[in-house]
């Protein structure tokens, strides 16, 4: 076994048991580079056309991330995950619930994404490296990360999409967009289309 993959298996040390572990997520299966999407922990992403803009400083389309990206200590001097008022271990607020109005700038998920891009109402130049416009408005309205999206990967959805009581139902993609059903959807039927604004 190579240096390499004993430091991937030492990762997930205490969190590699399957669902028991982890709060239910077995996390090196979340993050296997062979799931349809995932977090750039093990590999890079996939999806290099990525506009540079949806990214927080310093980071791209070609970074990874390590587990101490999101846990850790909530207090920035401290070094390693020795305890957090957030939930999880997380090191800022990640909002969880479907009925939190508020998505700040200072929020868990951008840390690494653009808020520019994924949740100012009023992004500007920003908001065109969002291959999906209508992110900013749904975070506009309180819907944050959470109500969309899985944390650390998916087996079976692009874009780390989440199906869950309370937020998405159904979701297709294509090349040039797709549709997303939602239960705060009031439209009938409750499903949206969208185009992508680059190629994916």
């Amino acid at each position: 076994m190579s240096a390499e993959n004993d430091r991937s298996i030492a990762r997930y040390i205490c969190h590699h048991a399957g669902p028991s572990a982890a709060g239910g997520v077995d996390v090196a299966a979340a993050f296997n580079p062979a799931n349809a999407s995932f977090h750039p922990v093990e590999a890079r992403g996939r999806n290099r056309a990525i506009d540079r803009r949806a990214f927080a400083p310093g980071l791209g389309p070609e970074s990874l991330v390590a587990c101490s990206g999101c846990h850790g200590s909530d207090d920035e001097g401290s070094r390693g995950p020795h305890g957090s008022r957030f939930p999880k271990l997380l090191s800022r607020r990640h909002p969880a619930d479907l009925r939190d109005p508020q998505i700040l700038e200072t929020d868990l998920c951008f840390r690494c994404h653009a808020y520019g891009t994924y949740a100012d109402p009023l992004g500007g130049a920003s908001r065109a490296a969002s291959r999906f416009p209508g992110h900013a408005s749904h975070a506009g309205r309180g819907h944050g990360c959470w109500a969309c999206h899985e944390a650390h990967g998916s087996a079976e959805l692009p874009a780390l999409v989440a199906l869950r009581p309370g937020g998405l139902v159904a979701y297709a993609q294509d090349q040039g967009g797709g549709s997303c059903t939602a239960s705060c959807h009031v439209a009938t039927p409750p499903s949206a289309a969208y185009r992508v604004t680059y190629p994916r």
